[in-house]
């Protein structure tokens, strides 16, 4: 009998990340070199991207339950192109996204020497996150929500149809918080007021870019959720998926694979 594998549908933006390695942020009016000459590449990007490649290298092809979808427009250009053919190289299902009437979008990311970044970027409008929101709240379908590093405020009607939500505090009424901290780690705080989890960061020598970190951990911890693992064991395997991407320069290009992430959990003996 042959099993039917459900999927794991991100609703996100994609773009063309333009990476930049500077040694400062220049100041209002002045004109700064960047401190690499070979700097300036693009990559593909965007937060829905970024999560539904984490989520399909992560699973690979051979998951016996799990697949990963995604539902966005890709610009109609080059980059929407590369995008798209990124998508589908690591095993992302498109066939739910259209083209849109226009150029993709673009992020400009600014590294610095120590790997740490400041980012501009656009994002999907809260609107469409309510739609899709409500759409899976009716069939019973889990939602995780990242708020993208924006603290905006959710619709008090939608808040509690989240399974969780990512990135903010201020928006309370959700049914459970998850924040990720950066070299701090992440929390883990539940709506029933038991305990909160706290899980500390995978230290690490070799911080090269620390560009699409957290979205690389919101899927790693989604495709844990999903494979049934408890929230405390969900931490700790999208801290390790996240622990693994700053090592390499780059969004997508440095998203790990299960295989990567279960060995880097062994080598740190769990």
């Amino acid at each position: 009998m042959t099993q039917t594998r459900r999927h794991i549908l991100v609703v996100g933006s994609v773009g063309a990340y333009i990476v930049v390695e500077v040694d400062r942020m220049p100041a209002r009016g002045e004109t700064l070199s960047a401190s690499k000459s070979d700097t300036g590449n693009v990559y593909p990007g965007g937060k829905g991207d970024n999560q539904a490649a984490t989520i399909a290298k992560l699973i690979g092809a051979d998951h016996p339950t799990l697949t990963t979808k995604m539902a966005c427009q890709f610009g109609n250009d080059n980059h929407g192109n590369m995008i798209k053919e990124t998508l589908q190289s690591v095993g992302v299902d498109t066939s739910l996204s259209s083209q849109a009437k226009c150029s993709s979008g673009l992020a400009v990311v600014f590294v610095y020497p120590d790997g740490d970044n400041s980012i501009v970027i656009c994002e999907i409008p809260v609107h469409v996150n309510v739609l899709v929101a409500k759409a899976a709240a009716e069939t019973n379908v889990p939602i995780m929500w990242d708020t993208g590093g924006d603290n905006y405020p959710i619709p008090a009607d939608v808040l509690p149809l989240l399974t969780f939500l990512h990135g903010s505090y201020r928006n309370r009424g959700a049914k459970d918080v998850l924040v990720t901290l950066g070299a701090d780690g992440s929390v883990f705080v539940p709506v029933d007021g038991t305990e909160v989890l706290r899980q500390s960061s995978f230290k690490g020598d070799n911080v090269v870019d620390t560009t699409g970190a957290g979205d690389c951990y919101r899927g790693a911890f989604a495709v844990a959720f999903a494979e049934g693992r408890s929230i405390r064991d969900c931490m700790v395997r999208a801290s390790a998926a996240s622990a693994l991407c700053v090592q390499r320069t780059g969004a997508l290009p440095s998203l790990p694979s299960g295989d990567e992430v279960v060995a880097f959990l062994k080598m740190n003996g769990m």
